[in-house]
């Protein structure tokens, strides 16, 4: 019998004896498979230590990709964040970077499509335009100006306000809701 064929029979024989400890004692399946009991309990012990050593090291490697889509705003995905960790010296596989982000739930945003709120497309009459761009103003209350502002577009704010333009105070402000 070869060393590589006993080596492959000892993995089977622990296997087995790992399966059947509850129906016959460790001690006896060692016996009659002839394997040592203390190489039976040295196999577990090392699978053991292998399998928190790893555990860990995701841990660690976790922190250094969460690390990463934060620095960059969530803007990287699995492929550019695993090039970024191998060009910073980390030693890891993109397989690994990937199925660690997808159980994290750690995704990139991505773009946005440009939105146009303009509609200039329509049968509808066009304001006349009372100031020709001359903006400066003798006396005040004589000239007011409009205008929206989106505030915040994830939680679909606006807000109106109209300005007299002399004394540049904001004469009406109010928040309104946008509707999609």
């Amino acid at each position: 019998m070869t060393y590589q064929c006993r080596l492959r029979w000892g993995v089977h024989s622990i296997a087995f004896i790992q399966r059947h400890r509850h129906a016959w004692p460790v001690s006896v399946q060692c016996r009659v498979l002839r394997v040592s009991a203390a190489g039976y309990h040295e196999h577990l012990a090392r699978r053991a230590s292998n399998a928190q050593r790893r555990h860990l090291s995701d841990e660690a490697l976790l922190v250094h990709i969460k690390a990463l889509h934060a620095e960059t705003r969530s803007a990287y995905g699995w492929p550019r964040i695993w090039r970024e960790l191998v060009a910073r010296g980390v030693p890891v596989g993109k397989e690994r970077v990937q199925k660690l982000m997808q159980l994290h739930g750690i995704r990139a945003k991505g773009k946005r499509r440009f939105k146009v709120t303009t509609d200039s497309n329509h049968k509808l009459p066009i304001s006349p335009n009372l100031l020709n761009r001359e903006f400066t103003v003798a006396e005040p209350d004589r000239v007011w100006v409009g205008d929206i502002t989106y505030i915040d577009p994830q939680k679909s704010a606006a807000s109106a306000s109209v300005e007299e333009l002399l004394l540049n105070t904001v004469k009406y402000q109010k928040a309104l809701p946008v509707v999609y």
